[in-house]
């Protein structure tokens, strides 16, 4: 899996491969992931005005048989939960200051 965090607009970005088949930073952390959580939101759902900031998170690859290939961001109430659902994995790896 990929993982690409882009703190601010116009930033470089870091990224990091995570590759679960070994003890890496950030797999324990996976397994509490529903990869479910990281689905798109529905066109025309309705999502609170709120803004939580610019990162940007790039995320391709496999959850446990799930693929998974999204962006996550904090431009509102729904893309803020996609983000914070997988936020204790980047929590967790060694790029990661949020």
């Amino acid at each position: 899996m990929t993982i690409e965090l882009q703190r601010k607009p116009g930033a470089d970005s870091d990224v990091v491969t995570l590759t679960c088949d070994r003890v890496e930073a950030g797999c324990y952390e996976l397994e509490d992931l529903d990869p479910a959580d990281l689905a798109d939101v529905p066109a025309g759902q309705a999502c609170t005005e709120i803004y939580g900031g610019p990162e940007k998170v790039t995320i391709k690859g496999t959850i446990r048989g799930t693929a998974v290939d999204t962006v996550l961001t904090r431009t509102d109430g729904c893309e803020i939960k996609r983000y914070e659902a997988f936020k204790p994995v980047l929590d967790a790896l060694p790029y990661s200051q949020p």
